[in-house]
């Protein structure tokens, strides 16, 4: 039977860490996460012994095997990031990033024993979480460039220990690529349906998670 993950690049360059007396029995090329870092047992184990786990490796396949599922039914394309969220790999954003993928696979009708997919097991590149604070222009949006390449979310609010007024009385973001921009919104003061604020002098605080 196969692996779960099997390394498929040259030994030397897979990088490992050993444990002594590990608490659990562990099968080899099983997915753990150990020290909120995802790996994968070298070889089996049992309850107590020294394991060894392999931690980074340029080249590593992952296979759907009988009684294991591991596999989402996406469709995977080369280059999306991969993330293992403790049952299943998918390209969705969520759970640990472990590495990029090494070619395409379009799983999205289904998951079948034998399915495999070719990964670079590497989690040098998790998600990052960056902030910080502008001034709004009066130009409604007024953009930030994060220093993110992609941004996957994002939030911002009015940045006072006060009672916001009837401008702004709102924020909302949208992003593209690593930019936010930052719509404000005021009332009337009668009319509740909000409208684009000039305001130039309210300071908004703004968070984003991506790469």
């Amino acid at each position: 039977m196969a692996d779960q993950l099997e390394v498929k690049s040259a030994s030397e360059l897979t990088k490992t860490f050993m444990v002594p007396a590990y608490g659990t029995a562990v099968t080899r090329g099983q997915l753990r996460t150990f020290n909120k870092l995802a790996v994968f047992a070298f070889d089996t184990y049992a309850e107590g012994q020294d394991s060894v786990f392999v931690y980074a490796a340029p080249m590593v396949r992952i296979t759907e095997v009988a009684g294991a599922p591991i596999l989402d039914a996406v469709n995977f394309s080369q280059g999306q990031r991969i993330y293992w969220d403790g049952v299943k790999v998918s390209n969705l954003m969520k759970g640990l990033c472990i590495g990029i993928c090494l070619e395409a696979n379009d799983l999205s009708g289904g998951v079948s024993v034998g399915d495999s997919l070719l990964i670079e097991f590497n989690q040098d590149s998790q998600p990052q979480v960056l902030g910080g604070t502008v001034l709004l222009d009066g130009a409604n949006p007024v953009s930030v460039v994060t220093g993110l390449t992609t941004i996957f979310g994002a939030t911002a609010s009015i940045l006072k220990n006060s009672s916001p007024g009837d401008d702004p009385v709102q924020v909302t973001v949208t992003f593209s690529g690593g930019n936010l921009e930052i719509f404000a919104w005021k009332t009337d003061g009668s009319d509740p349906t909000l409208i684009a604020s000039t305001n130039n002098t309210e300071t908004v605080s703004w968070v984003a998670i991506g790469y």
